[in-house]
């Protein structure tokens, strides 16, 4: 990713800036030339320590790189500079290289120690890294990574037993080579920068979990028979997931890897696609301890060896480097949430978006439309300036990469988006949707019945009433026709709830239209019987009768 630098910048940020790009870019497999940075040094602020700086990252690369007669090509391209540059070779010969044999490297098909060496599988400013094979244990295959006498990677491997760790096998050195010889296990050849660049060229909607699987097949090592490697439980994850959700189940296991690391007292502060290896079976491992260290506190002075890649360093890990190359203490704290930094870094490159730095750079959802809200929102807060506003550790990161692959909510991010809720519901509860209507349904038909009967209630409440008030006004003149009303109400509302003020009301009113029906009765009785005593005296068969009838009034006058 090409870096710019106005005219304002300070001289240790243009030249130191544009050497670590030229740096990041071999550490890639491109082998840049200084003349082309040159050519973006500002002309007002150009100077000679620039310059020399840049020349001699070149010569560092090509030196590492085992290039013969790096100094003559230099002195001849740059002669304008040829006398700094060669005040600054000779340091290094002293000062660095303090009088050693010259590192040699063996190519393919030579033999160091036990091992074979088959083919070259990378090579850097710090070693090489080949296929060979074991004779000493059945001609097994393994991976030897050779790197010059000195530094502490073995050490910092030899303390990481981890699933998502490539170990160490063995530690051997081969002094008159000046090298030294890690023994590690081989998984297989893919790193995660070969798959990304592999499925660049698909849009984001054409990638899939089985497009990473495609890539393994495609680069297994002649001889070693990968693509017969029975299906295992990672690769059959890998081939029934969308991309987005292998590469967010690869970055949860890194940063298991990262998490057992920082737990140790290391940072690897070197992570990036190619110190990912995908192993045959579709594991993922972290690679490449050479830069892992101890976290630096603000005003520690031994920061001698930090390193990493410009792309995906975070920014206090890139200013504590400058206060390396100035000779001053360092001024920021370098832990945990660097690698995180970077992981996020990882994580943008891998799923479409720009890597930190880049200008304009849109959230991540918005360049990939198969990445959610939540899962840019996880990208961005890894890559905020700020350590402080990032994750605290590599464990609470990994787990809200496991809550979004389980469309459950997050918790180191907002769950801003109602739609995505919404989604990661359904897909937790796929029944759930149907139980709703379900209930709704039923819901619904109870609430047409209870509306039916509530407003038949009414009906029969209010036909009540009305009998009842129209047996009050008959009462008086027609308390038979009161009566019938009275009765008429109480059959309205018979079994109805919730009515029995109204129903007391109606019996009351029954009981008393019944007494006064009855006292007209006897008194129409009375009546006849007064008459019938002005006329002549009854038959004695009659007097009987009506004797008896009017005893039996008598004793129902109650």
């Amino acid at each position: 990713m090409p870096r710019t630098f106005s005219d304002a910048a300070t001289p240790i940020t243009i030249g130191r800036g544009l050497a670590d790009e030229l740096r990041d870019r071999w550490s890639r497999g491109e082998r840049p030339k200084a003349d082309e940075f040159l050519d973006r040094l500002p002309s007002s602020t150009r100077r000679t320590e620039d310059a020399v700086e840049l020349i001699y990252e070149e010569y560092c690369q090509r030196e590492a790189d085992g290039e013969p007669q790096v100094e003559a090509d230099l002195l001849r391209r740059f002669p304008e500079w040829a006398q700094p540059l060669k005040l600054m070779l000779e340091c290094h010969r002293r000062l660095l290289n303090d009088d050693r044999p010259a590192t040699q490297f063996p190519q393919a098909g030579d033999a160091i120690g036990d091992f074979h060496l088959l083919e070259e599988l990378a090579r850097g400013a710090h070693g090489r890294v080949l296929l060979a094979r074991q004779a000493a244990l059945g001609d097994r295959p393994v991976v030897v990574k050779l790197t010059r006498l000195g530094g502490d990677e073995h050490l910092s491997l030899a303390r990481l037993q981890h699933t998502n760790i490539v170990p160490l096998y063995s530690v051997t050195e081969d002094p008159p080579r000046a090298i030294r010889v890690l023994c590690m296990p081989y998984f297989g050849r893919v790193t995660l920068a070969k798959v990304i660049a592999q499925l660049a060229s698909l849009p984001p909607s054409d990638r899939a979990g089985q497009s990473i699987v495609e890539v393994l097949y495609a680069h297994a090592a002649p001889g070693v028979n990968e693509a017969s490697t029975p299906p295992s439980g990672p690769r059959q994850l890998l081939s029934q997931a969308t991309h987005v959700q292998a590469v967010v189940w690869i970055a949860a296991c890194l940063a298991d890897a990262l998490q057992f690391a920082h737990e140790r007292g290391l940072l690897h502060l070197d992570l990036k696609p190619s110190n990912v290896l995908l192993a045959s079976d579709g594991q993922p491992m972290l690679l490449d301890f050479h830069l892992a260290r101890p976290p630096i506190r603000a005003g520690d002075t031994d920061i001698d060896g930090l390193g990493g890649t410009p792309s995906y360093m975070a920014p206090e890990q890139h200013q504590v480097m400058l206060d390396q190359r100035a000779g001053g203490a360092a001024s920021a704290d370098v832990d945990a949430r660097a690698d995180l930094f970077a992981l996020g870094a990882l994580l943008s490159e891998a799923l479409g978006g720009a890597l930190p730095g880049s200008r304009n750079a849109s959230p991540l959802c918005a360049v990939n439309d198969q990445v959610s809200v939540g899962l840019s929102d996880i990208v961005a807060r890894c890559l905020s300036q700020r350590p402080a506003d990032r994750y605290s550790t590599a464990a609470v990161l990994a787990e809200d990469l496991r809550r979004h692959l389980g469309d459950r909510p997050l918790k180191g991010v907002a769950n801003r988006s109602r739609s995505e809720r919404w989604r990661k519901w359904r897909r937790r509860r796929p029944g759930g949707l149907r139980i709703i209507t379900l209930v709704s349904a039923i819901g619904l038909a109870m609430l047409v019945i209870g509306v039916g009967i509530a407003a038949f209630a009414h009906e029969r409440h209010e036909q009540a009433e009305l009998f009842l008030s129209n047996g009050r006004r008959q009462l008086d003149a027609y308390p038979a026709e009161a009566l019938r009303s009275f009765e008429q109400g109480v059959a309205r509302i018979r079994g109805l709830p919730f009515e029995n003020d109204l129903r007391i009301q109606l019996a009351s009113e029954v009981e008393i239209a019944r007494r006064i029906s009855w006292m007209r009765e006897l008194h129409k009785l009375a009546d006849g019987l007064r008459a019938l005593y002005l006329e002549a005296a009854l038959p004695p068969q009659n007097r009987v009768s009506l004797a008896n009838l009017c005893e039996g009034l008598w004793n129902r006058r109650r």
